[in-house]
């Protein structure tokens, strides 16, 4: 924990250092981590997978291919650090492959940390149908102990520590997340 010199030196102001002072100490702490120590989670990057972000079921489907071939290939396309997912290219996430979604997975993460506050629609979407639909809860079987570890750390830090998050997206649906993967961590992934 910091000083009151330590903390003084850092805001250069007398009155910021009283108010904390003056809060309660979980509080001023919680205050002075999120401040010097933000909590960013990461996985590592994964590479394009051979046969493409699209389901095979759907890159014959002229219907899709014409409504989303230009979000796919900004996917596909764009380098996968300035990728970033949100209302500008809306695709369900049902066209994308499990190997799709595991390369766009560090992505999401790192996108919604930047976004807590406000989601976008397609953020939200794949947080509440991760367990359920089939190719997005196929995409954490690509995920190693340590992965699916910072899932579920990453999944609680929303339910516990984000409380503008937990409005968005509900209680239920971030713990049934962090129980699942709680679940993989403790009896289907490797060490």
């Amino acid at each position: 924990m910091l000083g009151r010199r330590g903390l003084w030196s850092w805001t250069g102001n007398h009155a910021s250092v009283e108010y904390l002072h003056q809060l309660q100490e979980p509080i001023a702490i919680n205050f002075i981590r999120d401040i010097f120590m933000p909590t960013i989670y990461q996985i590592p990057y994964r590479q394009l997978p051979l046969q493409g972000i699209v389901s095979n079921q759907y890159k014959n489907d002229l219907y899709v291919m014409s409504e989303y071939g230009d979000d796919f290939d900004y996917y596909e396309n764009t380098d996968i650090n300035k990728v970033n997912i949100d209302e500008h290219h809306l695709v369900p996430w049902t066209f994308f492959s499990s190997e799709g979604i595991n390369y766009l997975l560090p992505r999401i993460i790192i996108n919604i940390q930047l976004n807590v506050s406000d989601i976008p629609t397609n953020l939200q979407s794949f947080i509440t149908d991760l367990i359920y639909q089939k190719n997005l809860k196929d995409s954490l079987q690509y995920l190693n102990r340590d992965e699916l570890t910072t899932m579920k750390n990453f999944f609680e830090w929303l339910l516990f520590d984000k409380p503008e998050a937990l409005k968005i997206l509900g209680e239920n649906t971030l713990i049934n997340n962090a129980s699942y993967i709680e679940n993989l961590i403790n009896h289907n992934s490797p060490s």
